[in-house]
């Protein structure tokens, strides 16, 4: 049988070895919480440059959508036609596959400008130019014989 002295030797060891195991998870559970923080500061910082990247691709497809309206808008100048007979500009779904926006406007633009904007001949406003010479024609004719008489 064991005596007094030996189970309270036995239970400072139980007791000692239970400080160690709780310790020792006390130190797993500050690293774990550790490890979560950094993991978390990382990821607000993943959001907030997302966040960014997010705001700067807005802002470039506004400004792609902009510049294709005013460049619909000069071709339907150069055209002499009103915007609104070109219809809406094409959309992304025009784009080739993997050609930039802006590579593909760029291109816009140096085929816009080697273009030579179109004369449009207004055949009814000749007419009536004609006929209103003609008719002040008449008009000094029929002046000048009236005054002759």
């Amino acid at each position: 049988m064991t005596g007094y002295a030996d189970l309270i030797a036995r239970l400072a060891t139980v007791a000692d070895s239970y400080a160690a195991d709780r310790a020792g998870i006390n130190a797993w559970y500050e690293q774990q919480c550790a490890a979560a923080y950094e993991s978390l500061a990382q990821a607000d910082a993943q959001l907030a440059a997302a966040g960014a990247a997010l705001a700067t691709a807005r802002g470039a497809v506004e400004f792609t959508d902009a510049e294709a309206v005013r460049l619909w808008g000069l071709l339907a100048a150069r055209m002499k036609v009103p915007v609104p007979a070109l219809g809406v500009p094409p959309g992304e779904d025009a784009a080739t596959d993997g050609e930039h926006p802006a590579r593909l406007l760029e291109q816009v633009r140096e085929l816009l400008d080697e273009a030579r904007p179109v004369t449009v001949r207004r055949p009814v406003r000749r007419v009536l130019l004609i006929l209103l010479v003609l008719a002040l024609l008449a008009g000094v004719a029929t002046a000048g014989i009236l005054l002759g008489h």
